[in-house]
C-alpha cells in the first residue's frame, strides 16, 4: 500500500451496520456527551409585507407572447395554520375562473399557489417586492402563471398590486 493511504478495512468494519443490533448501533453511533455538540439554528423570519399580506391583490396577466391580456385578482386570508387563497382570472377564451388553495410563503417573499382540480390544474408562482419610497410603500407580486383544463392550456405572466382591504360578505 502506497504511504500515506490508509486501509478501507477499518472504515468498512465500522459501517456494517448489519453485524450490530439496532439497539447496539444506536449506542455505539452517538459521540460520548461530553464531545456533543450543540447546533444553534434559527428560524429564518418570516417575510415582512407592509400592511399584511391579508387582503386583495389586484391587477393583470398577459400570455408569454404579449397576445391576450386580461385581470387577475388573488383574494389572501390568514388562518391559524397558515394563508390560503382565491384566485380569479380571466381565460384568453372568454369567462372568468375562480379557485382557492393554500397560499405558501417563504422568508425571502418567493410564493406559491397550486391548484388540481378533476376540471383544471393552476400553478401561480412568484415573488413579493416591497417597494418603499417617500411617498407610497406599494407591495407587488410578480411572477408566473400556467394552467390546462380541457379546453387547452395557458402560459403568461402577472403583476399585482396590494389593495389591503378584505371584501365582506
Amino acid at each position: 500500500m502506497p504511504e500515506g493511504m490508509e486501509s478501507l478495512e477499518p472504515r468498512c468494519l465500522l459501517s456494517a451496520g448489519h453485524l450490530v443490533s439496532g439497539k447496539t448501533l444506536a449506542a455505539r453511533s452517538a459521540p460520548p456527551a461530553t464531545a456533543q455538540r450543540r447546533h444553534h439554528t434559527t428560524a429564518a423570519a418570516p417575510f415582512e409585507v407592509p400592511g399584511g399580506l391579508a387582503g386583495v391583490w389586484s391587477g393583470g396577466q398577459n400570455s408569454i407572447d404579449n397576445n391576450w391580456t386580461g385581470s387577475v385578482s388573488l383574494t389572501v386570508f390568514a388562518g391559524k395554520t397558515g394563508y390560503y387563497a382565491v384566485l380569479q382570472f380571466d381565460r384568453p377564451g372568454g369567462g372568468t375562473v375562480s379557485v382557492q388553495s393554500q397560499f405558501m410563503l417563504q422568508s425571502d417573499g418567493q410564493f406559491s399557489f397550486q391548484v388540481l382540480t378533476p376540471k383544471m390544474m393552476v400553478r401561480f408562482t412568484g415573488t413579493i417586492f416591497n417597494h418603499s419610497t417617500r411617498t407610497s410603500s406599494v407591495s407587488t407580486m410578480n411572477g408566473g402563471f400556467q394552467y390546462w383544463d380541457k379546453q387547452g392550456s395557458f402560459k403568461g405572466g402577472f403583476a399585482l398590486t396590494a389593495q389591503h382591504e378584505l371584501p365582506l360578505g
